[in-house]
């Protein structure tokens, strides 16, 4: 049986001492959005880089193009903290964010992917999305995660099906280690987005974590639905796509492009 334990800020600030996440930890209750609390508060200069708060249950949750991230009060993780990224960095924070949620995840000894551009998965089950949001020169980077939810407790109309780590793995998941773990190899991606050397390892490590490389899917971009195999999902350049009517490959962008299915 599952038991629902809060999170403690104690707790986080014993497992990462001096650490930048944890100087300015804010641990709430029932929140519309962890996201929009922490926009607000850069707004009016009552946040600083790396201020994070997470909250147990949210009421207006969202993922990438507006979609709900739904969670029972004290089953998931969900957090938002505030960067100050340089510009030559802000097009790879999707990235940064979702392989440190992979690799955290990764030593739970579970096969995990990322799913271009902001998906994390174990199969072909979704488990966490990550969203980064830009307000002036400062980001707010957003993440929920599922840990120890029961089947019933995970949406059903989902676009991808989505999984517990608690339901792959069997067992309940402490979400404060979980969280640690998370928020330490995040920064640890961050360092690397101020190299350009490092910035190339990460962009390696994306594609060799690549869900959909091989996979068949059904895209729309602009007005047009296709149906073809992505060849490769780069963080920076997007999606190689293979129609399968026989034209040439073409080379697909994020902010135009929406994958309706995967097979």
């Amino acid at each position: 049986m599952i038991r629902r334990t809060p999170l403690r800020r104690s707790r986080l600030q014993e497992l990462l001492p001096d650490h930048p996440f944890t100087r300015d930890v804010r641990i709430l209750g029932r929140v519309s959005s962890t996201s929009d609390l922490l926009l607000d508060l850069a707004s009016r200069g009552a946040a600083t880089h790396g201020t994070l708060l997470t909250a147990e249950e949210q009421t207006r949750g969202r993922g990438r193009r507006g979609t709900r991230w739904e969670c029972p009060s004290g089953m998931g993780l969900l957090f938002s903290f505030l960067l100050d990224p340089a510009p030559a960095s802000r097009r790879l924070l999707p990235t940064a964010l979702s392989l440190g949620v992979a690799r955290a995840v990764e030593a739970l000894d579970l096969p995990v992917l990322v799913k271009w551009p902001n998906d994390v998965l174990v199969g072909d089950l979704k488990i966490a999305g990550c969203l980064v949001e830009l307000s002036g020169e400062q980001a707010v980077a957003g993440i929920g995660l599922n840990v120890n939810q029961a089947e019933e407790e995970l949406p059903s109309d989902a676009p991808l099906r989505p999984a517990s780590l608690a339901l792959l793995l069997g067992r309940q998941v402490d979400r404060e280690d979980l969280l640690a773990r998370i928020l330490r190899e995040i920064a640890r991606g961050l360092d690397a987005l101020e190299e350009p050397s490092a910035q190339e390892s990460l962009v390696a490590e994306a594609l060799q974590k690549d869900a959909l490389a091989g996979r068949r899917v059904t895209l729309v971009e602009g007005d047009r639905l296709m149906e073809g195999r992505v060849l490769q999902a780069h963080p920076l350049q997007g999606i190689l796509f293979r129609p399968e009517a026989g034209e040439a490959d073409v080379r697909l962008r994020p902010e135009h492009t929406r994958i309706l299915s995967l097979r």
